[in-house]
């Protein structure tokens, strides 16, 4: 059996020359809902062709990993970093209607919240219940430290339908505030989402700071059924006549937005 699967696993690959394994890309394209955002390189970088393995052993040499080409590994690779984060967490707040922004702290009494790890089995625990009891909905999910080491999860959330109640109180803007009736851990909070761009707006408040880093190395966590943009690369399709918006250079590339019509 295992040598029946290690020659499927070697049919669906190829070794090649270190240079015949990558290719280079010029500019990248996001696809959001509502925009386009394109990404253009002042130098090419190398990016690997999907199924090709290069091998080290020739005498052509290493493939050189100039500043452009790590730098934008920051966009399109998945690397453990804040901005990384970031990235991803902008990506799905523009994707998806998000209705509910959420505030989850633990009580002291209940729980260590210095042990990040038990507090996020105690929040993914809470999220499945939910979910089994009132029906599939989906979250955005960002931790923040206290300055003295506790935990506390800020979210966004599609479609709850489980029981939240007025309790009386109101948010810098005036909204009411709504507490969540099935969160025992300690206080959870809510608000009603009214503007859409609010959503990426107060998640992008908290993963700027400090974030603590799980046994895993996740930053956040998210429902897998949100959506992302579609990223395309070295793609010249003209989308709109639309002019370019948001125009901004760094000494790696020039970045633009274009509004999608009919959107």
């Amino acid at each position: 059996m295992g040598s029946c699967i290690n020659q499927r696993l070697t049919n669906l690959t190829q070794n090649v020359k270190n240079n015949d394994a990558f290719y280079d890309v010029e500019n990248i394209a996001k696809i959001y809902p509502k925009k386009i955002k394109v990404f253009e390189f002042n130098q090419p970088f190398k990016k690997k062709i999907a199924g090709l393995v290069p091998v080290k052993n020739y005498n052509q040499g290493q493939i050189t990993k100039s500043e452009t080409y790590q730098a934008i590994k920051e966009i399109e690779n998945m690397q453990r970093s804040v901005r990384r984060s970031k990235t991803k967490i902008s990506d799905m707040t523009e994707c998806n209607d998000f209705d509910l922004f959420a505030l989850f702290t633990f009580n002291p009494k209940k729980h260590d919240r210095y042990d990040h790890e038990q507090c996020k089995i105690t929040m993914q625990n809470w999220l499945h219940s939910q979910a089994k009891q009132w029906g599939k909905f989906e979250y955005l999910i960002v931790p923040e430290l206290h300055k003295d080491g506790a935990i506390h999860f800020h979210a966004i959330l599609k479609g709850y339908k489980g029981v939240i109640r007025l309790n009386g109180h109101k948010d810098r803007s005036g909204r009411p505030k709504y507490d969540f009736v099935g969160f025992r851990a300690g206080i959870a909070q809510a608000t009603r989402i009214v503007d859409l761009t609010a959503g990426l707006e107060y998640v992008a408040k908290y993963i700027g700071k400090e974030m603590p880093d799980f046994e895993n190395k996740k930053r956040y966590w998210a429902s897998r059924s949100l959506k992302r943009p579609i990223v395309l690369y070295n793609s010249n399709h003209v989308y709109t006549k639309e002019k370019p918006q948001n125009l901004y250079q760094t000494s790696l590339y020039m970045a633009y937005e274009i509004p999608r019509l009919n959107q």
